[in-house]
């Protein structure tokens, strides 16, 4: 197991858009989830379900969680990734940005999910978070990441990483198919990475075409 534990990367802009999105998924998550005994019902409502979803529903099961670990493992990957590519795009941008790679998440969901999912509410931040992961590897791919390899604290490229995250999620498509694993919603984590990955490579690319003056 590879966990993250940070990166090298001092930002020189206060990421309060990534703080913020914390803050609120946290949040939300402690007053429905600590204070609510229909919390079941309410991701039935509020969660992203293929079947029958509706627009309201692809924002708020965003900031909805299973449990506390589920959360924590959502905001962790976002603390260490998000304030880098919030300095890059910039507060606004970074803001809209998250929220596209979220609602590419759910549809890619929707469009690959297995009639056992179809019915079932999605919720997590995760599709979103993929995508900012996606952005991050492109914009940071030799940057230094501490990583907990196991029991070992070790430090890798962020490439590395990330990619050894992506094989995960194939494996668990690869599981899942055989009914070896759970089926979870494992194609908004790659259809989140995905987006955030190719708009970032054109934004790039545009960017580098873009003439000077």
């Amino acid at each position: 197991m590879f966990l993250p534990l940070g990166d090298d990367i001092q930002t020189r802009k206060f990421p309060f858009i990534n703080i913020l999105l914390i803050v609120a998924n946290v949040g939300i998550f402690l007053y429905y989830y600590g204070t609510r005994p229909d919390y079941p019902q309410i991701v039935e409502v509020h969660g992203f379900t293929p079947a029958h979803w509706t627009w309201q529903s692809i924002f708020t099961s965003m900031f909805l969680h299973a449990d506390p670990l589920h959360l924590a493992g959502n905001m962790l990957f976002l603390a260490i990734v998000g304030d880098n590519v919030e300095e890059k795009y910039g507060h606004l941008t970074y803001a809209f940005f998250y929220a596209f790679c979220g609602v590419a998440a759910v549809f890619a969901h929707a469009l690959m999910a297995s009639s056992d999912m179809a019915g079932k509410p999605t919720i997590g931040a995760s599709g979103a978070v993929s995508g900012i992961m996606g952005a991050y590897l492109v914009l940071y791919p030799f940057h230094t990441m501490r990583v907990l390899a196991l029991v070992i604290p070790i430090k890798v490229p962020a490439f590395v990483f990330i990619s050894f995250w992506v094989f995960t999620q194939w494996l668990i498509v690869k599981a899942i198919e055989r009914g070896d694993a759970t089926p979870v919603a494992v194609w908004a984590h790659i259809g989140g990475f995905a987006f955030g990955f190719v708009v970032t490579v054109l934004l790039r690319v545009a960017g580098k075409r873009a003439p000077t003056r």
